[in-house]
C-alpha cells in the first residue's frame, strides 16, 4: 500500500497544481524534498529497501524513454525554430549553456565554503573540503527529464516578435542538455582522472574500513 501511494504522489502533487494554473512540476520536486526530509524518520527500513529497488528501475525505465523521445522530437524542434536566424540560435543556445555550467559553479563553491567559515560549529563538524569535491560536483550538473519536463509544462503564448517563447525555450533546453551530456558526461572520467579523485576515494574507502573494524569492536565489546 505505501508503494501504491509513493507511485501516485507525483500525480496527486502535478495535477491538482496544473489545474490551479500552477506549475505542476515545482510542485512535485516541492513535494519530493519535502518526503525527503521525512524519509528515515516516516518510512520503516523494509520499505525503504523496496523503494529503493523499485524507484531506481522506474527511474531507469522513464529516463531511457524521455532521452529517447528527446532524439526523436529534435527534428520537429528544430523546424519549429527554422525562423530564427541560425546565428541568432547559436548565440543563444551558447549563451545559456555558458550560464549553466559557469553559474553551477558560482553556486557550489560559496555553498561549500561560506557556511564553514561563518559557523565555527559546522566547520568543526564537516572539516574543510579540498578544492576538487565542489568542482566535481560543478562539474557533474548534467541537465536532464526535470529541464525538459519543466519546458514542456511551459503553455502556449502569443508570439513576441514574431517568435514562438514556448518553442524557443524547448530548443535552449534541448541544446543545455545534449550540451551538457556530451561535454561534462563525457569529460568527466577524465576529469576524475586529471584531478586526482581516484586518491580521495581510497582515502575514504580506508576511512569507511577502519568506522566499520571500530563498530564490530564496539558492537563485540
Amino acid at each position: 500500500l505505501q508503494m501504491i501511494i509513493s507511485i501516485l504522489t507525483p500525480f496527486l502533487a502535478y495535477i491538482p497544481a496544473t489545474r490551479l494554473g500552477g506549475s505542476g512540476v515545482i510542485a512535485t520536486v516541492a513535494t519530493g524534498l519535502f518526503i525527503a526530509n521525512n524519509y528515515w524518520e516516516k518510512y520503516p527500513a523494509d520499505v525503504r529497501l523496496t523503494a529503493r529497488s523499485i524507484w531506481s528501475t522506474l527511474g531507469f525505465g522513464v529516463q531511457s524513454i524521455l532521452f529517447l523521445l528527446v532524439g526523436l522530437d529534435l527534428k520537429d524542434v528544430i523546424i519549429s525554430n527554422s525562423y530564427i536566424p541560425t546565428q541568432d540560435l547559436l548565440i543563444l543556445s551558447g549563451s545559456v549553456i555558458f550560464v549553466v555550467i559557469v553559474g553551477r559553479f558560482i553556486w557550489c563553491y560559496p555553498a561549500a565554503y561560506i557556511p564553514r567559515w561563518l559557523f565555527p560549529s559546522i566547520r568543526k563538524r564537516e572539516p574543510s573540503l579540498p578544492w576538487q569535491y565542489p568542482f566535481v560536483i560543478s562539474w557533474a550538473g548534467m541537465r536532464g527529464g526535470i529541464s525538459l519536463a519543466a519546458a514542456l509544462a511551459v503553455p502556449e503564448h502569443t508570439l513576441v516578435d514574431g517568435i514562438h517563447p514556448r518553442e524557443l525555450l524547448v530548443f535552449l533546453v534541448f541544446t543545455v542538455i545534449i550540451a551538457t551530456l556530451l561535454i561534462q558526461g563525457l569529460s568527466l572520467p577524465w576529469l576524475l582522472k586529471v584531478i586526482g579523485m581516484p586518491h580521495f576515494g581510497k582515502l575514504e574507502d580506508e576511512q569507511e574500513h577502519k568506522s566499520e573494524l571500530m563498530t564490530r569492536s564496539a558492537m563485540s565489546g
